[in-house]
């Protein structure tokens, strides 16, 4: 074979960029065969803007749209990011671009989708919780051998909660996980505004429920 490793590695590139709502992180990793198992990461980065935060600007209970100068750091930041998938000779078809809780949620989403698009022509895909909950239990079942339990995420503006099962190679997970809106950015500004005791009676209730719904299966409540 007279491909090079480097020619090889670049043609089996993936750029993904993971618009959340406390930062935004942006990675280039490589699929190439002899790299199936580790998929290693051959660039990353991330940019420290809480997009939860800038939807309430001041401590203000309204929430706002995402500010226009907001969006105009994460483009310039995204085409950067464009441009180091070209350096990289990342293929164009090998980037996905995903957004969470802060952006499906926002007033103006699809203005700043749109600007994203404007701005690089990748569209970003709006997650739905239990499409975000799925995903991040994949991430946990990745870096594991065997896996069995109750998986937590936390995010800035929401928790997702589900159970995973993973024996032999065979995935298994809630098929209803709960996404319930008590991120870090949340909860920091509702902890400023309310009372302690009624948010942490409320917050006990919505994880009994979830408990409840996410439904772990009588195997795994008998092995705990």
């Amino acid at each position: 074979d007279s491909d090079t490793e480097t020619e090889v590695v670049s043609r089996n590139l993936c750029g993904v960029v993971d618009i959340g709502s406390n930062g935004i992180r942006f990675s280039i990793s490589s699929k190439a065969k002899h790299h199936a198992r580790i998929m290693p990461c051959v660039f990353k980065d991330r940019v420290g803007v809480s997009l939860f935060e800038v939807q309430y600007a001041a401590n203000s209970l309204e929430k706002a749209p995402i500010p226009s100068d907001t969006i105009k750091e994460i483009c310039s930041a995204m085409k950067r990011f464009k441009l180091i998938c070209e350096d990289f000779g990342v293929p164009e078809s090998s980037v996905r671009v995903v957004a969470t809780e802060a952006t499906r949620e926002a007033l103006n989403s699809q203005t700043f989708v749109d600007a994203i698009y404007d701005s690089t022509g990748w569209k970003a895909e709006l997650l739905t919780r239990q499409d975000e909950g799925k995903i991040g239990a994949y991430g946990v079942i990745s870096s594991f051998n065997t896996v069995s339990g109750l998986y937590m995420d936390m995010g800035g503006g929401s928790t997702q909660i589900s159970w995973i099962k993973s024996i032999n190679g065979e995935i298994r997970q809630s098929s209803t996980p709960v996404s319930l809106p008590y991120g870090a950015g949340a909860l920091s500004r509702r902890l400023k505004l309310e009372d302690k005791r009624a948010l942490f009676l409320e917050i006990k209730k919505a994880y009994s429920g979830a408990i409840e719904e996410i439904g772990i299966p009588q195997d795994m409540v008998d092995e705990a």
